[in-house]
């Protein structure tokens, strides 16, 4: 039997080297290349094999666990596009980051795996050190929100017991992206405005705050920041879509759909390409449907 971990956390610490030279200055991570994942997945399948031959040691098996659940969720990023435009899109209409290169089957599944892992860790020692009970939370989240495909409830929960700054470096994007959109999806302004205040483009902190404020029916001060972007023509053509779309769905909220149609409009002529989710939104409330 291995006598010690440090195989392990070599491996673990190779892929968390991939991470950082992905990591964006602000939230996520750059694309992976098809070939980063050709070398890094067998890289992962053969680090699970080498935690196999340490299951049955006289090692912690939460610790063992929570190898297992950073090795599965690595692999998930090697996947995802997690940057500041799927950050907009999660945080507002609540739209899940883009999958590439994977089935979206496969990739549920492996999520589901990953979030397994990290609740066995933390139900065989629910007090491991706050850097792994952070990282091991995080990962349960968001391989949970991933796999469900849904902003349950309990998730505002556990992302509560999160210490930001004891994640691990490669999770820091990871971290700072699930933060920032479930604090937008909740309305918790103080946290959104306190993440955002470095590396972001400004519209991206404009827009967010506007979808912040509307999740938290802060319908003026919503109202008043999309107002300022729609009157920005620098600002990108589907940031200024959102912040119409959001003016509408507020007047709609106020004074029925007929109110909001014409920004509903205007947020689709604005749009780069015809949004198909808009169409119908728009065809509903010409039919007085909300």
């Amino acid at each position: 039997m291995p006598g010690n971990l440090q195989l392990l956390e070599s491996r673990s610490n190779h892929i968390e080297e991939s991470l950082i030279a992905h990591t964006q200055s602000s939230v996520g991570f750059s694309r992976f290349t098809a070939e980063e994942r050709s070398r890094l997945l067998p890289y992962l399948a053969d680090s699970r094999r080498i935690l196999k031959f340490y299951e049955n040691s006289n090692h912690p098996a939460a610790t063992l666990q929570a190898y297992g659940a950073f090795f599965d969720f690595a692999e998930l990023l090697f996947y995802l596009q997690l940057d500041q435009e799927s950050l907009l899109q999660l945080a507002g209409p609540g739209f899940l980051p883009p999958v590439k290169e994977i089935s979206i089957e496969s990739f549920r599944e492996k999520a589901k795996h990953a979030a397994i892992l990290a609740r066995k860790s933390l139900a065989i020692d629910p007090n491991p050190n706050i850097k792994q009970k952070s990282d091991l939370i995080l990962i349960e989240v968001l391989s949970d929100l991933l796999f469900n495909e849904r902003t349950d409830p309990y998730l505002f929960e556990r992302l509560a017991n999160i210490d930001r700054s004891n994640v691990r470096s490669a999770l820091q994007p990871v971290v700072n992206y699930t933060i920032l959109a479930l604090s937008a999806q909740k309305g918790d302004i103080k946290t959104v405005n306190l993440l955002i205040q470095d590396g972001f483009e400004n519209e991206v902190q404009q827009l967010i705050r506007v979808y912040t404020q509307f999740h938290g029916r802060d319908y003026i001060q919503s109202l008043q920041n999309a107002r300022l972007m729609l009157n920005q023509p620098s600002i990108n053509a589907n940031n200024r879509s959102e912040a119409a779309r959001i003016i509408g769905e507020i007047f709609a909220i106020q004074s029925g759909p007929a109110a909001g149609l014409p920004y509903l409009i205007l947020a689709q002529d604005l749009r780069e390409k015809p949004s198909p989710l808009l169409t119908e939104q728009i065809e509903r409330w010409q039919n007085g449907q909300k």
